[in-house]
């Protein structure tokens, strides 16, 4: 994992989550909000008058939660939920800020690190990411989104529409996280806007088992050993 999504999202995501068959309404972000630990932040709405109201934004480690209990993991419900919470506590006031006149953004990489931290830690991601790409060009009703997980880089490519990218906002250039649920008999494609995670992140799955790895002398004496081995005749058909 070199990307991470976007840290925080709106109550209509949510909601789209919980119910992707019915568009999002208050009434079912309500219901959707009583069972929820984490219970999302308001920040405000600007316009050139002043504030215009507010609207609520919550941890997008909420939204894979809801990924999570639909999929049947309740242990990696819980340990988002509990990461959506602390994520939310510990950016209340930046929340709070946003859209302000000359207020900075750049409390939203520490916010998408330690975003990424929580989910490197859930085993069961693999059951709600379809791939982590980026999209590379559209295509009428489609835009294609390539592969850019480790060792795939620009061999996996998946259509999705394009009204998912566009409801983003999303161009070519822009790193996604394509998330799938089972809905029934069909597949149900969501995207999250991702961007990518400083140099020095270090990926828990891709240091996982180094310590079993030969090192540099070891494969060194196998090279030696496979050297001197006399050739063995394999026999084909």
């Amino acid at each position: 994992m070199h990307t991470a999504p976007q840290p925080f999202v709106d109550w209509r995501e949510l909601a789209s989550a919980a119910d992707p068959v019915h568009p999002p309404t208050r009434a079912r972000y309500r219901r959707l909000l009583s069972d929820l630990p984490a219970q999302g932040v308001a920040t405000p709405v600007r316009a050139d008058h002043g504030v215009a109201g507010s609207r609520k934004l919550h941890s997008v480690l909420s939204l894979l939660a809801i990924h999570a209990h639909q999929a049947g993991d309740e242990d990696g419900a819980a340990t988002l939920s509990v990461g959506a919470s602390a994520l939310e506590a510990a950016f209340a006031t930046q929340l709070a800020d946003l859209g302000r006149e000359g207020h900075a953004q750049d409390w939203l990489a520490d916010a998408r690190r330690r975003t990424a931290e929580v989910i490197d830690h859930w085993p069961g991601l693999d059951r709600v990411l379809l791939a982590e790409g980026r999209i590379r060009e559209s295509l009428d009703a489609y835009v294609l989104v390539a592969s850019t997980a480790k060792g795939h880089q620009g061999d996996d490519q998946i259509l999705v529409p394009a009204e998912l990218a566009a409801e983003h906002s999303l161009v070519a250039g822009d790193d996604v996280w394509v998330l799938q649920r089972r809905l029934g008999r069909a597949v149900v494609i969501e995207l999250l806007p991702a961007a990518p995670l400083d140099e020095d992140w270090v990926d828990v799955a891709d240091t996982t088992g180094l310590e079993s790895m030969p090192t540099s002398s070891e494969l060194a004496q196998m090279s030696v050993d496979v050297a001197h081995k006399p050739p063995r005749r394999v026999r084909v058909g």
